[in-house]
């Protein structure tokens, strides 16, 4: 496996011209970071709407994931992400992602911020 560091942004989605949601993947020493923010969710944060998330593999399970679809490089890590687990689109790609982790016991650890 040769990750290097690398960035990218998945999904960029707009509503009404007012950003509303980012979804980005990237490798930092051979780790997987995938970040969302929401940016109209009043719900959840009455003073800025923004709320964001992380989920973050360590090397060992960023590892594991490559291995299952038998990644060798950071640019194709992410381009995989999104086809495997964005098919159902933006709202599922997080629980997509989450659900195929847990069923194939690669450990990840997830944050939010409201």
């Amino acid at each position: 496996m040769m990750l290097k560091d690398y960035a990218k942004t998945l999904y960029e989605v707009n509503r009404d011209n007012t950003r509303y949601c980012v979804i980005s993947a990237s490798i930092v020493d051979c780790s997987l970071h995938i970040y969302r923010t929401d940016y109209q969710e009043w719900e959840y944060n009455r003073r800025t709407g923004i709320v964001e998330g992380l989920d973050t593999l360590d090397e060992e399970n960023t590892k594991k994931l490559c291995e299952r679809f038998r990644i060798t490089t950071s640019p194709n890590l992410v381009r995989i992400l999104k086809r495997e687990f964005g098919k159902d689109g933006i709202a599922f790609f997080l629980s997509n992602f989450r659900e195929f982790c847990d069923n194939h016991d690669i450990k990840y650890e997830h944050q939010a911020w409201y």
